[in-house]
């Protein structure tokens, strides 16, 4: 493994540990799997559903904040003509922060692995077990 590639898997795994730690209050939190497969086009399209799915959420917070990550992520796809070789990983929401207010976070990351199967999932937490097993794997 070459000098970049290892800073690459250092600087993916420091963040993969600051994502970690990230905890919503309610399923504020979006994790958006997306594979080199997928169009832009139609992850767009898929996530214009989940935002008139998310209309329907009771709590007024957290359907803001759902709708906040949704559109925060189509805006991102829109910087991509081509889903890179690995994918990409959208990790969107709105954490906790003191008292009962809560801080947006967003973090985009290029796997180290290609990503197999496209995922979308809303939580208190960031999905993280593909990008945690993809560096376990690296490390036998």
């Amino acid at each position: 493994m070459g000098k970049s590639q290892d800073l690459a898997k250092y600087e993916f795994k420091k963040k993969l540990k600051e994502i970690q730690r990230v905890k919503g209050r309610a399923t504020e939190l979006i994790s958006l799997y997306v594979p080199a497969s997928k169009r832009v086009s139609d992850v767009t399209s898929y996530l214009k559903n989940e935002s008139a799915q998310s209309s329907n959420i009771k709590s007024r917070t957290t359907k803001k904040n759902v709708m906040w990550a949704i559109e925060s992520i189509t805006g991102k796809l829109k910087n991509y003509k081509n889903i890179p070789e690995n994918g990409l990983v959208f990790l969107v929401g709105h954490k906790s922060g003191s008292g009962d207010q809560t801080v947006p976070v967003s973090f985009i990351l290029e796997p180290p692995q290609p990503i197999q199967t496209f995922l979308y999932r809303c939580d208190s937490h960031f999905y993280l077990e593909p990008l945690e097993s993809m560096l376990t794997e690296e490390e036998v």
